[in-house]
């Protein structure tokens, strides 16, 4: 929404972006004909919570790597502890920053049965305290026994975690781009990734806190753990929208649905079209149905937003 599209809407009372930015619209411009803007940045909150639940579990049953060797040497025998991966029950996950993906990872992790113990930092005390309180309160309706404890800024504790999931920044700073919360994020991981690696972390890192892939690659810096102990939520997320919007315009379940979106979280994400496929079947291979005929700018695009 540029000043050209502005001009000939002289009408136009109020923009509202369903996303988490305000970079698709010329602010300014808005602001000179006193139109207000709003967005909605809070609305991935318990989808990207999910994802990262999801994520862990992929780590501990080793998913990804399984799903790897099908697709290339393939299964050519059988062994007691082949891929056997890690059971999540009985184990301690961490999560830093409650703000509003944190919370709701703590809530999915406890309605899943994932974990026995959640450790939970974030350098708001009152805040944390009340959301420690709520889910303790709320594990009575779960379906194993969990407990949530209270770390504050003491990082040195999650160094027994199995798997830390990092939502720390402030999301407000990404209304006007994705990189908004750069500087803030970057001086989180620094202020918690090597006390937590000095306290002998040697365990999985999830991040979803953005810019998610510099962020990922910060705290692989500072924590000295390898590569694969480091995981982005990177474009999963985005994926699923892909996915959703696909199965609308299709009137599929989306489970029946493969689609993804590659290259860094934001702006410059990508459809991998060519890889698309529908119960097995590439979606270019449905084309001489109406319905498979799908306008890519527009699906990719609404897959961006959020």
């Amino acid at each position: 929404v540029d000043e050209d599209v502005l001009a000939h809407a002289p009408k136009l009372k109020l923009i509202a972006n369903f996303g988490a930015g305000t970079n698709n619209i010329d602010l300014a411009a808005a602001d000179a004909r006193h139109i207000p803007v709003t967005n909605t940045p809070n609305v991935s909150s318990v989808a990207t919570a999910e994802s990262t639940t999801g994520l862990i579990i992929s780590l501990a049953h080793r998913i990804v790597e399984g799903d790897h060797l099908m697709r290339t040497t393939g299964f050519d025998g059988w062994a007691p502890l082949f891929f056997l991966g890690h059971n999540l029950q009985a184990k301690t996950l961490g999560i830093i920053g409650m703000g509003h993906v944190g919370p709701h990872t703590a809530n999915s992790l406890i309605l899943q049965g994932v974990a026995d113990e959640i450790l939970v930092c974030d350098d708001d005390e009152a805040k944390l305290q009340a959301e420690v309180q709520d889910l303790n309160d709320s594990t009575v309706f779960a379906p194993h026994r969990v407990v949530v404890r209270n770390c504050h800024t003491d990082y040195e504790q999650l160094a027994q975690c199995d798997v830390i999931v990092n939502s720390s920044g402030q999301v407000t700073l990404s209304a006007v781009s994705r990189t908004g919360e750069l500087y803030k994020s970057i001086d989180d991981a620094r202020l918690f990734a090597g006390r937590i690696a000095s306290a002998g972390f040697r365990g999985f890192y999830v991040n979803v806190t953005n810019p998610c892939d510099v962020v990922a690659r910060e705290i692989h810096r500072l924590s000295g753990l390898p590569a694969s102990h480091v995981i982005g939520t990177g474009t999963c997320l985005d994926s699923a929208r892909l996915r959703t919007v696909i199965a609308l315009k299709t009137q599929l379940a989306p489970e029946s649905i493969q689609a993804y979106m590659v290259g860094e979280h934001g702006n410059s994400q990508i459809a991998a079209w060519s890889s698309v496929s529908i119960a097995g079947k590439l979606l270019s291979e449905l084309s001489h149905e109406e319905r498979f005929r799908l306008d890519g700018r527009e699906a990719e695009s609404l897959a961006r937003q959020g």
